[in-house]
């Protein structure tokens, strides 16, 4: 794991990091061999290719990904947490890492929406529109999760929806197969 003030091939030395996916880690650095204190700024970026964060730190090693930074349009402080901000406040960004599908919210809308304090997913209980509600909320709860409620990071929000994600395979996922299959039979002994 790189660590602030490191420096990388005699060259980089390392100031903070920007972002980590999971795959990808994103670092300032100052280039220290740069001619003039304007253009020192650059972003290394340290791909895993699916394994450790060794391996990542070997790959930079042999052949760096490094980038300039263009007039110094990186934010020089910490990305703020807004989550809590409101389901129908459209000017707060969501941040791009939670953005997706959420599995949890879709096999398990009924219990999901308790906990993530989505109300809007209490129309999954109204028939006919129910397993539209389980789609909405699938294409749509992590961003009205992190909207909803308070959480003490992105990461605290991740493993919550995974946990969600889990249970909902494990549980939701065979309680919907029991009951179409039992509705299925229904109709074909009332045929």
């Amino acid at each position: 794991m790189l660590q602030a003030e490191q420096i990388l091939q005699e060259r980089y030395q390392i100031q903070r990091q920007l972002g980590n996916n999971g795959i990808r880690q994103t670092w300032l650095a100052t280039d220290l061999r740069a001619s003039d204190a304007e253009n020192s700024l650059v972003v290394v970026k340290l791909l895993a290719f699916g394994g450790t964060a060794r391996q990542a730190l070997d790959a930079l090693k042999s052949g760096l990904a490094i980038k300039p930074v263009k007039n110094q349009l990186l934010p020089l402080k910490e990305v703020t947490n807004n989550s809590g901000c409101g389901i129908n406040n459209h000017t707060e960004a969501v941040p791009e890492e939670i953005m997706g599908w959420n599995w949890g919210a879709f096999l398990l809308p009924w219990l999901w929406l308790w906990t993530n304090q989505v109300w809007f997913g209490l129309f999954c209980f109204v028939p006919q529109i129910g397993w539209v509600m389980a789609i909405a909320l699938g294409a749509k709860g992590n961003e009205w999760a992190w909207k909803s409620r308070q959480w003490r990071s992105i990461e605290h929000f991740k493993a919550h929806q995974r946990g969600w994600a889990i249970a909902g395979v494990l549980i939701g996922a065979p309680i919907s197969i029991a009951l179409w299959t039992w509705a299925i039979a229904l109709l074909k002994s009332a045929l």
